[in-house]
């Protein structure tokens, strides 16, 4: 169904073990230990700061220029240039005098057994502020002439336009408050207020908020691969209610009743002017995030793959340092919340309200939950064993207080780190990378990083004194470009050679590195040219046989690649658990 859609009724409960009821409520207690009396809004309401220190919701909304916010614009009529010729599609308009157009297109979308016809707004040229393109997709009404598209998707372009411009950029997940009268219509977003042409955007009375949500494929608006901007953001409007629930209980809560409601994963591309509320506070009755104060923190992602829960820190070094500001200026004995946003990573989700007894969750249209995106992930030290618990859309760590040291010192340190759980589970912590820093040249790279972990249970103890940790891609390779099962086989080839060359003794650990054992790198780039191999060990290569390591790796068959393939891998000797290498 398009971009995804939700499992069919009957089926909504991911493949996951029923939520522990005895479990939950040692949880809720935990966390209640350490909570003040909150004032509720309603039923179901709950705290509507980021956190116990009322840090913001998003980086940066109050450094707009205080002229742009006393002096707003609006899209008149009049401001709209047609540059393509009337009556043919796709139309080209520039608004005024801005640098930048956008190009309207009248098709279809598909949602069995529905074709839903749209009107797709989409910018070109408001990147250059460093602001990701906008897709705006609304549903046009049958009684609507096609010729006469609405002018507030041109308004809430401009708009973002000139935030832009200003030095705030708005990210997947900022919600822009809807004001909208007879007389007068506005945007809020943080502090700043922006007024808008209230005639255009009365057909929108009904909503509370815009936001954006995380760039979709070309393929799900059957529009050819170059037609969208890569990145571009696309607009989601949620209505008063589900405003108020995404305020107080998240964006990603909303998102899903809201993706669940048409069968759509993550979310419905087109905004439907005429639809109901999904969810409102209501139905946030009895919930565990009622009077809980969390971290709303744009970016930071926790999911459920496989038996791995996963948390990942977002690669913006001020929200790297507003998360560990958070997590280690609490007591060490008090329950920790997060927020969890959508991710790209993830082809499904949780969603919850009020009398739901089954865990329920939606996916794309493959049906398969591999990588589930949860709604929030909550941390409960002071207990006897390390285990999870599904809490609602999200999870419970429940975990010693040995453990839960461990895992605030790696966040100290911006250190990654696997803590096995109970029932063969793991939490994994893992920091986003935009910069990649070679440790053996020191080179750096710049692109969007992702991680890949083995799936599954935590596997045996080996005896062997070297085990392979993790593999970069330095040039990530067209698909293709090597048989998969070949490359594994090298690896485990490069492995076996290290270990022939590498005392099963550990040798004594360089001081003052308090580490034991140490970590050896290899860098491979096939097919084979001149400096295509080399190697460094972490924290020093005094007493290893690098160039006899070097010479047998050499010596070895490399796979056929039909493109170039630039690989780092990563070995620890002797149960190394220290950070990463790096470069001198």
């Amino acid at each position: 169904m398009g971009c995804g859609s939700s499992r069919e009724p009957g089926h909504e409960n991911p493949p996951r073990p029923a939520q522990n009821t005895a479990a939950t409520a040692q949880f809720t207690g935990q966390y209640q230990l350490n909570q003040q009396p909150q004032t509720q809004r309603q039923e179901g309401a709950s705290q509507q700061t980021s956190s116990p220190r009322s840090l913001p919701q998003a980086q940066g909304l109050t450094s707009i220029s205080p002229s742009y916010s006393r002096h707003p614009e609006a899209v008149a009529a009049s401001e709209i240039q047609l540059l393509s010729p009337p009556e043919t599609w796709p139309k080209v308009v520039r608004i005024g005098t801005a640098t930048f157009t956008v190009s309207i297109h009248a098709h279809q979308f598909y949602s069995p057994p529905n074709q839903l016809p749209c009107w797709t707004y989409i910018s070109q040229g408001i990147s250059t502020p460093s602001q990701p393109e906008i897709v705006f997709t609304l549903l046009r009404r049958v009684s609507e002439n096609i010729e006469v598209f609405p002018q507030f998707p041109l308004e809430w372009i401009k708009t973002v336009y000139g935030l832009a411009q200003s030095g705030l950029h708005l990210e997947t997940g900022d919600l822009a408050e809807l004001d909208i009268s007879q007389r007068e219509a506005s945007l809020k977003i943080g502090q700043i207020k922006i007024l808008q042409n209230p005639q255009a955007w009365q057909m929108m009375g009904r909503f509370g908020s815009i936001l954006h949500g995380m760039p979709l494929n070309s393929g799900c608006f059957q529009f050819p691969n170059d037609m969208l901007p890569p990145n571009a953001h696309h607009a989601i409007a949620l209505t008063h209610e589900e405003t108020a629930v995404a305020k107080q209980f998240g964006v990603t809560r909303v998102l899903g009743h809201l993706g669940l409601s048409v069968r759509w994963f993550p979310y419905p591309p087109w905004i439907d002017r005429d639809r109901n509320d999904t969810v409102n506070l209501a139905d946030q009755g009895g919930s565990i995030r009622i009077g809980m104060p969390i971290l709303r923190l744009n970016g930071l992602n926790a999911m459920l793959v496989q038996d791995d829960i996963i948390l990942t820190i977002p690669a913006d070094e001020q929200k790297r340092k507003t998360f560990k500001e958070y997590i280690l200026e609490l007591p060490m004995s008090a329950a920790v919340g997060l927020d969890s946003f959508m991710t790209e990573e993830a082809d499904s989700g949780l969603t919850w309200k009020r009398g739901q007894k089954d865990p329920m969750g939606y996916a794309s249209n493959s049906g398969v939950m591999k990588s589930l995106n949860l709604g929030f992930l909550m941390f409960a030290p002071q207990q006897d064993s390390d285990r999870c618990i599904m809490c609602e859309d999200g999870y419970g760590i429940l975990i010693r207080d040995d453990t839960w040291a461990r895992i605030r010192n790696a966040i100290q340190e911006s250190q990654e780190i696997i803590i096995p759980l109970e029932n063969d589970k793991r939490f994994i912590l893992q920091w986003k990378q935009s910069v990649f820093h070679n440790p053996i040249d020191g080179d750096d790279y710049t692109a969007s990083w992702t991680t890949y972990r083995p799936s599954g249970p935590p596997k045996p103890p080996t005896s062997s004194h070297v085990n392979m940790s993790q593999v970069v891609f330095l040039v990530q390779p067209p698909v293709g470009t090597i048989d998969n099962q070949e490359f594994i086989n090298y690896s485990q080839e490069i492995k076996q050679a290290i270990e022939q060359r590498i005392p099963v003794q550990p040798l004594p650990p360089p001081q003052p590195n308090a580490h034991p054992g140490r970590q050896a790198v290899v860098e491979i780039e096939l097919p084979k040219c001149e400096g295509w191999l080399k190697m460094t060990a972490y924290p020093s290569m005094d007493g290893l046989d690098i160039q006899g390591i070097m010479g047998q790796i050499g010596a070895l068959v490399a796979p056929e690649t039909r493109a170039v393939v630039k690989v780092l891998l990563y070995f620890n000797l002797w149960g190394y658990e220290g950070p990463t290498a790096q470069f001198p």
